[in-house]
Parts: C-alpha cells; sequence; structure tokens
C-alpha cells in the first residue's frame, strides 16, 4: 500500500444515497490496494431539502416534519448497515446535527429577507445578512458532515479501518460565505496534520466535500459541486497519486446523452478541456477541480460506482492515443450573453479598466468567454450580475445583450487555431442555426451562440459533423441526482 501519495476517492451523492449504493462503495474501496482517503457528498436530495429551509421556502410544521424526514433517512441506513453496538452513539450524533438545523432555521427566520419569508428563493448575495449568510452556510453543511459520519461508520463496520474526519478542520477558506474561496497553502498543512498520519497508519479518512471554515471558526460552503473540488484540494495537500471521482455514469461523453443518441465514451481528456467543458455546461467535474489537480499534475478519473471495472475517462495534462481536434461538445440553454466593445482604440484602455473592476468586484463569478483591450463576451444565468456588467461599461463600450439564449461550445486543445474546425462552425452560421461565433480567450473552445430553441439541433449537427453517427446504440444514461444537482450523464449535463 502506497501510504506516501493515495488515492482520493470522491462518492457523489447518488453514490451514498442508501444501503445498497453504499455496498458499492464498500467495494469501491476494498479493492483499491493503496493508501486512500474518502470524500463524500450529502446523500442525494438532502441539500436541496436543506437549501429550503435555510431560505425559508419551507418553515413552520412542514419545516419540522422535513427535518425529521431527513434525520430518519439517514438513521434508516445506520440501523442497516451499522452493527447494533455501535448504532445508538451514531444515531445520537446525527440526532444532534439536525437539531442544529432545527435550532438555526429558527433563529434565520426571524431575519429573512420578505422574498424569503414569503416563500421565493432569494440568493444569499441578494439580501440575506452577513448572520443570514453564516447560518445558512451551517444549514447546508449538515448533509454532508451526517453523510461522512455515516459512511465512516459503514466501512469500518465492512472491516475497512477508518476515522471520520470533520471537514472544517482540513478546507480552510475565506470568509465568502455560499462561495468561498480556499486557501489553499492552510489546506495543506492542515492535510498533512490531519489526513497523512492516519493514512500511514493504514486507516481510511472520511470527510464531507463541500464545506470547510474561515480562520474564524465559522462554517463555510464551497458552492454547488464543490465535494469534487474538496477532493482535488485534499489531494494537493497530500500529494495523491490520482483523485478518482466515483459517479453513476461511465465518464466523459463526446456531448450530453440526453440530447446525442450515441456519443462515444472519451478515454482521456488535457486538464484545459475538462477545464473548458465546465465552464461551458458539462458538470461531470466542478471547474475548481482541475486548477489544483492541474497545478500539482494530479490525474483525475471518473469512474461509474455501478459498473466497477470500467476505465472510466482520465484527465491529465494531455490526452493519450490518438488526439482528433475536438474532444467534446458541452451546451447550456437559458442563457444571458453580454457582448461589449471598446468605443476605439482611444477608449481600450477605460474599456478594459472597468471591465477588471467589475471582476475584481464581483469575484469572477460568471463564465467570461473572452477579455481584451477592445472585447469582453461573458455568459451567465445571474441577470442581476450581468445588468451590474452592463451597467459598468455602458459609457465606454456599445453592449449587446442576448437574454435567454442557448450557446454550444466546441471543446478541444488548441482548437481555435483549427481551420477545419471553424469551417464546421461557420457553416453552422451560414445555414441559421447559429447567431455569432466567439473564440475562447484559452483558444481550447469555440462557441457558438444560439437561440434557446436551436440549441439541442446545434448540437446534435456538429456531433455528426465532428464525430460521425456509426458507433452501436448505447444504453440509456441516466441523469444523476447529486445533491439536487443534475451531475452524472456527464457530458454538458451533469457534478456534485
Amino acid at each position: 500500500m502506497d501510504a506516501a501519495h493515495p488515492v482520493i476517492m470522491k462518492f457523489g451523492g447518488t453514490s451514498v444515497q442508501d444501503a445498497d449504493a453504499l455496498g458499492r462503495v464498500i467495494e469501491a474501496v476494498a479493492a483499491e490496494p493503496r493508501g486512500r482517503i474518502v470524500v463524500v457528498s450529502a446523500l442525494a436530495g438532502v441539500t436541496d431539502a436543506l437549501s429550503e429551509l435555510a431560505d425559508g421556502q419551507v418553515r413552520g410544521c412542514a419545516g419540522g416534519e422535513l427535518i425529521h424526514r431527513l434525520l430518519e433517512r439517514h438513521i434508516a441506513i445506520v440501523r442497516e448497515l451499522v452493527a447494533p453496538a455501535r448504532q445508538r452513539a451514531l444515531i445520537e450524533r446525527l440526532a444532534d446535527r439536525f437539531e442544529q438545523v432545527a435550532r438555526a432555521v429558527a433563529s434565520s427566520s426571524h431575519d429573512l429577507p420578505a422574498e424569503a419569508r414569503s416563500h421565493k428563493r432569494v440568493p444569499v448575495a441578494s439580501g440575506f445578512s452577513r448572520k443570514n449568510a453564516v447560518d445558512r452556510d451551517a444549514i447546508l453543511a449538515v448533509g454532508e458532515l451526517a453523510s461522512s459520519q455515516i459512511v465512516s461508520a459503514v466501512l469500518s463496520a465492512a472491516g475497512l479501518p477508518s476515522s471520520w474526519i470533520d471537514a472544517r478542520d482540513v478546507i480552510v477558506t475565506d470568509q465568502t460565505f455560499g462561495a468561498a474561496r480556499p486557501q489553499r497553502e492552510a489546506i495543506g498543512w492542515s492535510a498533512q496534520r490531519y489526513l497523512v498520519p492516519l493514512v500511514t497508519l493504514g486507516r481510511i479518512p472520511v470527510l464531507g466535500g463541500f464545506i470547510g471554515a474561515a480562520p474564524e471558526g465559522a462554517t463555510t460552503t464551497l458552492g454547488r459541486g464543490g465535494s469534487d473540488y474538496t477532493a482535488a484540494l485534499v489531494g494537493a495537500g497530500v500529494g495523491a497519486s490520482e483523485v478518482q471521482i466515483w459517479t453513476d455514469v461511465d465518464g466523459v461523453f463526446t456531448a450530453d446523452p440526453r440530447v446525442v443518441n450515441r456519443p462515444s465514451l472519451i478515454p482521456s481528456l488535457s486538464f484545459h478541456e475538462a477545464y473548458e467543458l465546465a465552464r461551458f455546461g458539462a458538470r461531470v467535474l466542478h471547474w475548481g477541480t482541475l486548477e489544483p489537480a492541474a497545478s500539482d499534475d494530479i490525474p483525475v478519473r471518473v469512474l461509474n460506482a455501478r459498473r466497477r471495472g470500467t476505465a472510466g475517462t482520465a484527465v491529465a495534462a494531455r490526452r493519450a492515443g490518438v488526439v482528433p481536434a475536438v474532444a467534446s461538445l458541452a451546451h447550456q440553454v437559458g442563457v444571458t450573453v453580454v457582448d461589449a466593445r471598446a468605443r476605439g482604440v482611444v477608449g481600450s484602455l477605460q474599456f478594459l479598466r472597468a471591465a477588471m473592476e467589475w471582476l475584481e468586484r464581483e469575484g469572477l463569478p460568471a463564465t467570461v468567454i473572452c477579455l481584451s483591450p477592445a472585447r469582453m463576451v461573458v455568459v451567465s444565468k445571474d441577470q442581476a450580475l450581468l445588468d451590474r456588467l452592463v451597467g459598468a461599461l455602458h459609457h465606454v463600450a456599445t453592449v449587446l445583450v442576448s437574454r435567454n439564449v442557448g450557446l454550444v461550445a466546441v471543446v478541444g486543445d488548441g482548437i481555435g487555431g483549427h481551420a477545419s474546425a471553424w469551417r464546421v462552425v461557420t457553416g453552422a452560421r451560414d445555414a441559421g442555426h447559429v447567431a455569432s461565433i466567439v473564440a475562447a480567450q484559452s483558444g481550447d473552445a469555440l462557441v457558438c451562440i444560439t437561440s434557446r430553441h436551436a440549441t439541442r439541433r446545434v448540437v446534435t449537427h456538429l456531433h455528426e459533423t465532428f464525430f460521425g453517427d456509426a458507433r452501436p446504440p448505447r444504453p440509456r444514461v441516466r441523469a444523476a441526482q447529486v445533491n439536487g444537482d443534475t451531475t452524472g450523464s456527464v457530458q454538458a449535463g451533469a457534478g456534485r
């Protein structure tokens, strides 16, 4: 067993959602011969339920009933998989976790904005006080705290010695509640202190993903999809040999299987390609996962917990084997695109300064397709955010806003320099299916802006053109629900 360079095994919400799923987790962990650190999401659907409680969408008796149902769901797994002698203490800890939720919900409800009290979803950034933001993250964290304690107990019950670790002792962040920024140096120090000694002793540390703590001790969250991010941060902190993302699909495909009938499984991707796919709609990997993995050159592998033995998709510095120009397609619908162009050469520096100030102020919450002294193209579903961008740039730029549209990204290393790829997407534009084409700043994606209703048609057309349609029919791939996120079905579809 290689304790010096352990494997990080991250299991999403559907992989830990019930006793049957946890049985597969036990098999996967037992089959890994190297040192292991396990990172888990909350049980499927739990984070969504906790979010409804935190945002005041479910209150009073209904809120109490929801908390009770969540607790009973966790207890049912404990009673089925944990030895009777160890059940009582764990059930008491779980009960205390959900009692904390009840108290936090009661405390926060008095200070919620009017919109939240009327059961409308209100983002933290648009009206919650700092106290509400802190309470909200503390409430959402309970899903991962509970699931990780259960997984640790279940592994131990199966003869795999494990130790539960509170992720807040390892994942140090700033105080940006709801989308906290990890502090890499502090995380590395904590990982060496809390995790490495356990692996050296032959034990399996288990911690929840998605959550962390600010230096003052307040609970924070990394944002949806953050469990993958946690796995990569831990991997970098301990010098892992590999980060494994276990979901319920075989890996990353050449397009979303819910849109294209016969996509192909991609055996390998570069970090750059995986990052662009994540940015433009493919949710199998959280975009943040790739930064710490790439910076420390730690391979990431996407694997199917329901079908162990498949090779999955490996993400590394470069694709292996024969490398076609296009790796995959990603897409989104219902987005707003802001295309801003500086008013002449004289105003370009003012334009760039205004754009950078907006990015610094907002913390890069949107997908920036390109940014130069002459042009900035940004895409997001956050209308208020983009309205603020328009306000920041209108005095120095000509701004075109396209609302409720779709985009299709053609992704491949250096694809912006491939004339043949340009000819294909330009042909789609000339045929009237694509409104405009923007080359991503990285050079690794060509982004087609389409109408919302034409998006699927464009994905299908481009997939047939780039990849052909002569593959044998695949079994239907079900999109996974991981903590309420549509994740899993991989391409341009689905990660937490």
